[in-house]
């Protein structure tokens, strides 16, 4: 069996993920899988990184295509199922979300609550403080300045 490798650019088309995520998985494979990866030097004496194409499709669990793109039967239907599954697994997914959104709103609701209560608590211990305040005001004398006592 003939191992294929491909370059970086080629990775980032077959698998249909960003130079970024490539590069991230080449240095995750230097770590776990060196034998994975192949280095070709070009004329300018830089190297050229390819990864082995089986490895690229296992780790994004993708099918494998051949280089022609042609699938038969089995592989359609096997495309169906995995359809199936990533349906039934979004669902799943999107179930989930709506009910934590649920479960937020309902949190939110009831901070929204709580503030409204605390801002009438608030408003009474103003209004009660401002009373005692006036009181305290009008029980003091009003001291004449020393500078306007003589006159």
């Amino acid at each position: 069996m003939k191992k294929e490798y491909i370059s970086i650019k080629e990775a980032c088309d077959v698998s249909k993920k960003s130079l970024s995520t490539i590069r991230r998985f080449v240095s995750e494979t230097k770590k776990i899988a060196p034998k994975k990866l192949k280095y070709e030097t070009l004329t300018n004496g830089t190297k050229k990184i390819l990864i082995d194409f089986e490895y690229l499709n296992e780790y994004f669990n993708q099918t494998t295509y051949s280089n022609d793109s042609q699938m038969n039967d089995s592989q359609g239907s096997q495309m169906s199922n995995s359809n199936e599954d990533t349906i039934n697994v979004l669902k799943s997914a999107l179930d989930t979300l709506k009910s934590e959104l649920d479960a937020k709103n309902n949190h939110i609701n009831m901070l929204l609550e709580r503030q409204r209560e605390t801002n009438i608590m608030i408003e009474g211990l103003n209004q009660r403080f401002l009373i005692e305040t006036k009181e305290v005001n009008d029980t003091r004398e009003v001291k004449k300045k020393w500078w306007k006592r003589n006159k």
